[in-house]
């Protein structure tokens, strides 16, 4: 595919992306997250040529939030193996928000897969027993090509302070014995790692 034909599709894809932005609202249970601005979409691409491609706001930067489960799965595989991972986290849909209490110990005995809030935690609460969180920072900047990023501390605090289904998950976590740390250690790297700040 040549590089007019990638640009032009990015920038379709924004098109269309922001005609539902009218539809959504940003996140009203963080208030940090809630004063962001939710007219402003940005994508970025980076080919396996390391050529990057970017439309619309780019330059602005956006907390990663749930996009930094990738990064946990990631780290989490290169360190405990495919078998240690997914003993911990199913591969299946939820069939529900992705901050569901219900998910847990009513049909599986563990977090249907990482992209939920509960199986990014068990996977945080695994990770943080082999590496800092630093250390992840630095994992995620070499997946990034991208030595600056840091994690957003106004963002983490709020978070931190307004993260009770977070902690009711984690202690039900702890409950079913899925956790590899203690609870706050296990939200606490979760909660930093949804605060990693980053821009095209």
């Amino acid at each position: 595919m040549s590089n007019e034909c990638i640009n032009t599709s990015l920038n379709e894809a924004l098109r269309q992306a922001g005609l539902d932005l009218a539809n959504g609202k940003v996140a009203s249970y963080i208030p940090e997250l809630a004063r962001a601005d939710g007219s402003l979409l940005g994508l970025c691409l980076l080919d396996c040529e390391g050529r990057i491609y970017r439309a619309g706001d780019c330059d602005t930067s956006f907390t990663v939030q749930s996009v930094g489960k990738v990064f946990l799965l990631l780290a989490a595989l290169e360190r405990f193996g495919e078998q240690a991972v997914f003993e911990r986290v199913g591969m299946e849909p939820s069939g529900a928000p992705f901050s569901e209490l219900s998910t847990l110990g009513e049909f599986s005995e563990k977090p249907s897969n990482p992209f939920i809030n509960a199986g990014a935690i068990v996977l945080a609460s695994l990770a943080s027993t082999v590496m800092t969180f630093e250390e992840f920072l630095d994992f995620v900047r070499g997946l990034c090509g991208n030595q600056t990023l840091q994690v957003n501390e106004a963002v983490y605090l709020s978070e931190s302070a307004h993260s009770e289904r977070n902690h009711s998950l984690a202690w039900e976590l702890k409950r079913l014995k899925l956790l590899e740390n203690d609870v706050q250690t296990s939200l606490d790297f979760y909660t930093r790692l949804c605060a990693i700040e980053a821009s095209g």
